[in-house]
C-alpha cells in the first residue's frame, strides 16, 4: 500500500521536509515513488503539486496523519484534521492504573465523611 509521508532533508537544527509517496513499510529515506512537493516549517513555505496528490488518493494512497492535516489546511482534502500524537502502551496502562487507585480512594473518602449519627440521651 502506497502512502504519502514527510521526508526529512536539511541540515542539523534547520529542517525542511518534502511530501513524498512510498511504500508504506519503507524507511523515508529510500527511494520515493514520486515527490510531491516541500515544506519548510521555519519560514512556513510550502509548494505542494496538487494534482498529483489528488491522483494518488484517487489511487489509493494513504497520508500519515500529520501530512493529513497539512492537506486539510491547504484545502486539498475536505476533513477534519486528525489528532497527531499517540499514548504509548506503557503510559497509557500506568494511566489506568492511577485512574483506578483514583476511584478506589475517592470511594474510601465518601465512606469516611459518612455524617455520624449521635444517640439521643
Amino acid at each position: 500500500m502506497l502512502t504519502l509521508k514527510l521526508q526529512r532533508i536539511g541540515k542539523k537544527k534547520q529542517p525542511h521536509f518534502r511530501l513524498i509517496a512510498i511504500e508504506k513499510g519503507k524507511d523515508p529515506y529510500d527511494k520515493s515513488v514520486e515527490i510531491l512537493g516541500w515544506l519548510n516549517p521555519r519560514t512556513k513555505e510550502k509548494e505542494l503539486k496538487k494534482e498529483r496528490i489528488e491522483y494518488w488518493l484517487s489511487v489509493g494512497a494513504q497520508p500519515t496523519d500529520t501530512v493529513h492535516n497539512l492537506l486539510v489546511s491547504e484545502n486539498i482534502l475536505k476533513a477534519d484534521k486528525r489528532k497527531t500524537f499517540k499514548i504509548s502502551k506503557k503510559r497509557l496502562a500506568k494511566k489506568k492504573k492511577s485512574d483506578a487507585n483514583d476511584t478506589n480512594d475517592s470511594n474510601e473518602e465518601k465512606e469516611d465523611k459518612k455524617p455520624e449519627v449521635k444517640p439521643e440521651e
